[in-house]
């Protein structure tokens, strides 16, 4: 057996090592090169077991094979790291999270009726949240009364049991947020929240009354959250279809939302839901 062989088979003793390597597509290998692989194999393994003392938080990235043969190793931010301290964050604002009484027990989602597939939807929606940074939700019944609140603030307790809500999360009816915008600046603090929050959730949305500026400030609103994959979340009484909407200004700031919202019909229900 050649010196070569010897040092191959020496590493390939390690199973993990050689199913990363499969894994990975790499074929370059060989004794001269073989332990730069496995340097990076070891820090994913250290990763994994969460030593974030010995690499100081940071994390190898490369682009290709050959960067790991050349030494083009840049350092990002650890995942793990990043992980951690979203979930201190999640945590402090979980501190703060005020449920309204009525919704605190959650007694009405017995009465709220949802198709099956839609439940398992909503469930997978906190499973995934914010990885794949999942799309919106819109929650369409056709009178008042069908439970749509009580699936927002469903959405809200689930999220924030989770701890997913390092940003925190902002829910009111469209109406009131309106108001709050014809009273206020464009660099106000609820703006600037109503933007960057985990989740935006707009209850009576297409009841509110717009001015110029408050449907401006909406659509400014929707669009920042579209462009940096925050989800916003909906509840009408409008149906989820152009044709609800009469006025081209309206239809503008509904169609923003209906490109990033699954729709989710929540069948009429006379038996006390919220």
């Amino acid at each position: 057996m050649s010196l070569d062989t010897n040092i191959l088979t020496a590493y390939f003793k390690d199973a993990g090592f050689m199913r990363w390597l499969m894994e990975q597509h790499y074929t370059k290998y060989n004794a001269d090169n073989i332990h730069k692989y496995f340097a990076r194999y070891q820090h994913i393994l250290m990763c994994l077991d969460k030593k974030c003392h010995d690499c100081a938080g940071s994390i190898p990235v490369w682009d290709c094979e050959d960067d790991i043969l050349i030494g083009k190793i840049r350092h990002d931010r650890c995942y793990l790291k990043i992980g951690m301290e979203r979930e201190q964050a999640a945590t402090q604002h979980n501190e703060h999270l005020v449920i309204p009484p009525a919704y605190k027990d959650m007694p009405q989602l017995k009465s709220i009726k949802v198709p099956a597939e839609s439940w398992d939807l909503l469930k997978q929606y906190v499973i995934d949240f914010p990885k794949f940074y999942p799309n919106g939700i819109y929650l369409y019944a056709t009178k008042h009364g069908a439970g749509r609140t009580t699936l927002m603030w469903w959405l809200v307790k689930e999220l924030a049991a989770a701890k997913k809500l390092s940003r925190g999360v902002l829910l009111k009816t469209s109406h009131n947020l309106a108001l709050l915008f014809q009273q206020e600046s464009y660099d106000h603090p609820m703006i600037t929240y109503a933007k960057h929050c985990d989740v935006l959730m707009l209850d009576d949305f297409g009841q509110e009354k717009h001015t110029e500026w408050t449907r401006n400030t909406f659509e400014s609103i929707i669009e920042e959250r579209t462009w940096n994959n925050r989800p916003t979340i909906v509840s009408s009484i409008i149906p989820c279809s152009e044709h609800a909407w009469t006025k081209s200004v309206e239809l503008s700031l509904f169609l923003k939302l209906q490109r990033q919202c699954t729709q989710i019909f929540v069948d009429n229900s006379d038996e006390g839901a919220i």
